[in-house]
């Protein structure tokens, strides 16, 4: 029997920052440690992007961002060292996003643009939906500030940073959070990237 007190889960939706692209797909000629594990969790990140996208409808994106992120990124893409193997590999992860193609949203900055998509997911279905709004780890104060800005500007002194309606993660505690939410699907997604180098 089923209670029907009991709610399911907010479903998860990855709101990526620009610098998330740039991570996932950067070209290291010499790894730091550093460098490499950053590497490592962006590439898991949109590992999990295409392991879920491939299982669920298309009106179920798993991962938003806006076009003018996808747009600006796409460009210097395509001017940096790539292999054949990364060329597909974004070709079939962008398949699996929601691009936010609207004149408001395109005509903010990268950080504002990522800030109104997540806003815009929590206070349209907050019961729904849990933003998690995914930055680079050194990208991350500086957006945190940006957020408490845009919520200062229109709630005043009732804001505080307490209560920033998402979370921001970067990429480490984003695989952190997946792990601790979604285990079958990143012990699924692990095993896959065992046998492929991107």
């Amino acid at each position: 029997m089923v209670d029907g007190n009991i709610k399911p889960p907010r479903k998860s939706i990855l709101v990526l920052h620009h610098t998330f692209f740039h991570d996932a797909f950067r070209y290291y000629p010499n790894y730091s440690m550093e460098n490499y594990e950053g590497l490592k969790h962006t590439r898991f990140i949109a590992r999990y992007i295409i392991e879920v996208g491939s299982e669920i409808p298309e009106s179920e994106y798993q991962a938003i961002t806006s076009k003018r992120v996808l747009d600006e990124f796409g460009e210097k893409f395509k001017s940096s060292l790539k292999t054949a193997g990364a060329i597909k590999f974004l070709e079939i992860m962008s398949g699996l996003i929601f691009y936010v193609n609207d004149v408001a949203i395109n005509s903010l900055n990268l950080d504002e643009g990522v800030i109104a998509i997540a806003d815009k997911l929590f206070s349209t279905s907050p019961v729904e939906y849990e933003p998690v709004l995914i930055v680079n780890p050194s990208a991350k104060n500086n957006l945190v500030k940006k957020v408490l800005k845009f919520y200062q500007a229109t709630l005043g002194k009732k804001f505080t940073d307490k209560n920033i309606p998402f979370l921001i993660l970067d990429s480490k505690e984003a695989v952190l959070f997946l792990e601790a939410r979604y285990p079958q699907i990143c012990d699924s997604v692990k095993d896959r990237m065992k046998s492929a180098p991107f």
